[in-house]
Formats: C-alpha cells, sequence, structure tokens
C-alpha cells in the first residue's frame, strides 16, 4: 500500500472521529446518569462536541454550493437577457462554443458561436474553454477543446469583439526513447494564438494513429494514441 493511500485514509478516519466522535461522551455520560455515578460533564462535553461538529458540516455545505455555483455552466440565451448585449467575433465559421466567466467567476455561461459569432451579455468576462466541432454526414466527428490561460475578454455593447481562437490546427509528434527497446511518441495540437488544444472523437470516429516511415519512406511502424 502506497504511503499517499496510507495517509488518505489516515486523513479520512481522523475526519471520522471529529465529526462523530462526540456519540463516545453523550452515550457513557447517560450511562453514569442512569447509574447515578455521575455524568452531566460528559453531556456537556458531547454537546459543545456535537454543535462544533455540526458547524463544520454545515460551513462544508455551504462552501460546496458556493464553489459548485461557480464551477455550474448555463447556456446564454440572448432573447432572456434584460442587460446590454454585444458580440464576439471568432475566425471559425463552424459549430463551436465559448465558456466564460465573470470577473468573480460566480457565473459560467455557454455562448453558442453561429457562423463564427456569439452573442454575449456586455461586461468583463474571462474565457474559460473554446470547443469547436467538425462532424461527417454519417455522424462521426471530433472535438478539439482549448483552455486559454489568462484570457479576459471585454465585451462592449452593440459592437464586436475579435477572439482568436480555433482553427487552422498544426500537428506536432516528438518522439521519445523509453527504456532500452521503448519509443514513447506525443501527439501536441495547437491552433490560433499558439493554444493547446485537445481532440475527442465521436459517432465512432477512428482513433487518431501514426505512421513511422524509414530514410526510404516505407512504413515500419503504424500505431494509435491513447489519452495520457
Amino acid at each position: 500500500m502506497s504511503n499517499a493511500l496510507v495517509l488518505g485514509w489516515l486523513f479520512i478516519g481522523v475526519v471520522a472521529v471529529l465529526l462523530t466522535g462526540w456519540v463516545v461522551p453523550v452515550i457513557v455520560g447517560i450511562i453514569r446518569l442512569r447509574r447515578r455515578t455521575g455524568g452531566p460533564a460528559l453531556l456537556i462535553i458531547g454537546g459543545v462536541w456535537f454543535l462544533g461538529a455540526a458547524g463544520v458540516v454545515g460551513l462544508g455545505v455551504v462552501w460546496y454550493r458556493t464553489f459548485s455555483a461557480g464551477f455550474a455552466i448555463k447556456d446564454f440565451d440572448p432573447a432572456g437577457h434584460a442587460g446590454q448585449t454585444g458580440t464576439v467575433a471568432l475566425p471559425h465559421k463552424g459549430e463551436s462554443s465559448l465558456v466564460v466567466g465573470d470577473e468573480a467567476q460566480r457565473t459560467r455561461l455557454r455562448l453558442r458561436v453561429r457562423d463564427g459569432a456569439a452573442v454575449a451579455p456586455a461586461g468583463r468576462f474571462q474565457v474559460f474553454s473554446y470547443t469547436a466541432t467538425a462532424k461527417a454526414g454519417d455522424g462521426a466527428g471530433w472535438t478539439a477543446t482549448c483552455y486559454p490561460t489568462n484570457a479576459a475578454l471585454v465585451i462592449a455593447a452593440g459592437a464586436p469583439t475579435e477572439l482568436d481562437l480555433g482553427p487552422p490546427f498544426t500537428a506536432a509528434i516528438t518522439a521519445e526513447q523509453e527504456g532500452r527497446d521503448g519509443i514513447v511518441f506525443d501527439l501536441t495540437v495547437t491552433g490560433r494564438g499558439g493554444h493547446a488544444y485537445t481532440l475527442q472523437g465521436e459517432g465512432g470516429a477512428a482513433p487518431l494513429g501514426f505512421v513511422v516511415l524509414d530514410e526510404s519512406g516505407r512504413a515500419v511502424w503504424r500505431g494509435k494514441f491513447e489519452y495520457g
């Protein structure tokens, strides 16, 4: 068993004792009261312990709701928005979407991009992700997603705001030796602005593969990329 796993179980045990340990002094206090051998002090200790544990649980619930609310993504509906709106313009004219959040990161909105434009509420936002999708007639296709860093976005009311994200994509493969006889190939996909993208197949799309050629151009090895 690894040290990390041992520490994890130890942490869980300590938390369990802190949250439920109040039961012991309460039960012992009740037994002593019935036997008339004392017990009020133990009941007080157990009660205080219980109130502290309940407070910790309550704070945890409040923190979880606040934390999860910050990560909840809502589809932005321009028709139902009462405030001012602007437009985010992107070079890619195909199907895509943006996920943006306000400066306080309390809410996240998914903006649907149609023909290279997305209607958005006016204000200051942070771009969390951009996803472009391409599908064939049989439904098979790929999604390319990037998570820009430090991508501030200021959307002005009634005016377009340009955002340099999306294709064309550039794929690069690196090879590193692993052990005596192993070779590891790594695929990196970048788009506009130098942002890295992850690719995911949909609808039965064939997995990404590679072919290794020798000096004469003859294929000597074929393989498929796996996540990680």
